[in-house]
């Protein structure tokens, strides 16, 4: 796949935090949750506190070894915020160090921090649009989301119905299979 030349990193690359993640493990249903977050790609563990009391908190523990062999302990806060949804509720952010409110949080270098600190982007900006609309540019881009959802995937069914991530990998594979027919008819007849 051809891409542009950008110097900023992609953050699909970078260890990452995400609210809703945390949501949908209930980090948000008490005042004082904590648990442990893991990345397959590094090997970091975080613990992971969080406090919905009078000053909403998340706190971050996790230790980085260093390509030497140094050991860097990290512990560091950040506050949450809420705004309210349409239909009653709350919606949870945290709150990057340079004020924005976020849903997701990238591992840069040593700390967590919002994509705007980092100057992240993301690989579909880098792709240059006439490729887009070719076929085959997309049927890859379709096998790549095909890789990262299966490895994403942790449960195909709950309460009788498909997840979302399973109900999307479905959809992947049904387009998949569509845009490749014409093609093994094409080699057939050849």
């Amino acid at each position: 796949m051809e891409t542009t030349q950008t110097t900023k990193p992609e953050a699909n690359t970078l260890d990452r935090i995400e609210v809703w993640e945390l949501r949908r493990k209930r980090y948000f249903d008490a005042t004082y949750t904590s648990g442990e977050i893991s990345w397959p790609s590094g090997g970091l563990v975080a613990h992971v506190e969080v406090s919905t009391s009078k000053n909403p908190n998340i706190e971050l523990s996790y230790t980085l070894k260093g390509q030497n062999g140094d050991v860097k302990d990290i512990n560091y806060r950040l506050r949450l915020a809420t705004s309210p949804c349409y239909f009653g509720g709350r919606r949870w952010w945290i709150v990057c160090q340079c004020g924005r409110r976020i849903g997701v949080l990238y591992r840069g270098d040593n700390y967590f921090r919002c994509r705007h600190c980092y100057s992240l982007t993301y690989r579909s900006r880098n792709e240059k649009k006439s490729l887009r609309s070719n076929p085959l540019f997309r049927t890859l881009n379709d096998v790549l989301r095909i890789s990262n959802l299966k490895d994403k995937i942790k449960r195909e069914v709950y309460g009788g119905e498909p997840t979302n991530n399973q109900r999307e990998l479905n959809l992947l594979y049904a387009k998949l299979l569509l845009t490749t027919l014409p093609l093994s008819d094409n080699i057939k007849r050849g």
